[in-house]
C-alpha cells in the first residue's frame, strides 16, 4: 500500500497552517491511537480527513475574499466621497458572505456525511439532535464523552450555530438584507439584517466570530470522537481539558 502524502499541498497561510496541524494532523494521530498506524481503518480516515482539510481551507479563503471585497469597497467609498458620493452597492459582498455561509455549512455536512459516517454509521448531513441520538444510542461507545458532546452542540446551538445556519438558509433562499455601504462617523458601515430580524453593523466581526466558532466545533468533534471510541486518548489532549481526574 502507497503511503498518503501528507505534506501541504495547498498556499501557506497562518490559517492553512493551523488547518493542517489542528484538523489534519491531529486528526490522523487520534485515528492513529484508536486503530492502529497502519491499519486500514486509519488509510480510510487519513482520506477522509484530506476531504475535511480541503473544505476547511476553502472556508478560510472565503473568509479572505470578503475581507478583500470589504476593504476594496471601502476604499472606494472614502475615495468617492471626496466627490460627494455617500453610499456604494454591496452585491459583491453579499456574494462573498454567501458564499462564505455556504462553505462553512458545507464543512460541517462533510464532516457528518463521511468521518461521522466512518466512525459511527451516521447517515445524512450535518444535524445536531440525530447525531446525539445516534450516539446516545450506541452503548459500545463512552457515554461520558457522547455526554459532553451533546453540551457542545446544544450550548454552541444556543450561543451562534442556529444563527449562523439559519443566516446561510435564508441567504442561500433569497436576496441578501444587506444595505448599502455609507458613512458613518465611525467609517464606512454596511448594515446585515438576520433571519431574526437583528441588525448587525460589525460585518468583519461577524465573519471572523462564525469562522472561529465554526473551526473550533469542528477541532472539538474530531477529538471527542475519537475519544468516545478509544477512551485512553480522554487524556491526552492538550490545552482545553474535558475529563479531568475528581478532586483537581
Amino acid at each position: 500500500m502507497v503511503k498518503m502524502q501528507t505534506t501541504l499541498q495547498f498556499r501557506r497561510s497562518p490559517e492553512n497552517d493551523l488547518i493542517y496541524t489542528e484538523i489534519f494532523c491531529a486528526g490522523i494521530k487520534y485515528a492513529e491511537f484508536a486503530f492502529g498506524e497502519k491499519s486500514e481503518k486509519t488509510e480510510k480516515i487519513k482520506k477522509i480527513f484530506k476531504e475535511i482539510m480541503d473544505k476547511a481551507v476553502k472556508f478560510a479563503l472565503e473568509k479572505e475574499k470578503f475581507n478583500k471585497a470589504f476593504e476594496d469597497a471601502k476604499n472606494k467609498l472614502l475615495e468617492e466621497s471626496k466627490k460627494g458620493v455617500g453610499a456604494l452597492g454591496t452585491h459583491e459582498i453579499a456574494g462573498e458572505i454567501e458564499d462564505f455561509l455556504t462553505q462553512g455549512k458545507g464543512l460541517l455536512d462533510l464532516f457528518a456525511k463521511q468521518l461521522l459516517k466512518e466512525l459511527f454509521g451516521f447517515d445524512g448531513k450535518w444535524d445536531c439532535s440525530k447525531i446525539v441520538i445516534l450516539l446516545k444510542n450506541k452503548e459500545e461507545i463512552d457515554q461520558e464523552v457522547v455526554s459532553e458532546i451533546d453540551r457542545v452542540l446544544k450550548e454552541d446551538w444556543d450561543l451562534w450555530l442556529k444563527g449562523f445556519v439559519d443566516d446561510r438558509n435564508l441567504h442561500h433562499e433569497q436576496n441578501f438584507g444587506l444595505s448599502t455601504m455609507f458613512i458613518t462617523p465611525a467609517g464606512p458601515t454596511i448594515i446585515l439584517t438576520r433571519k431574526n430580524g437583528a441588525k448587525v453593523s460589525k460585518i468583519k466581526e461577524y465573519i471572523e466570530i462564525n469562522y472561529a466558532n465554526l473551526f473550533g466545533l469542528v477541532k472539538d468533534l474530531i477529538y471527542l470522537s475519537f475519544c468516545a471510541i478509544y477512551p485512553g486518548l480522554k487524556g491526552i489532549r492538550l490545552n482545553k481539558e474535558y475529563f479531568l481526574p475528581e478532586g483537581t
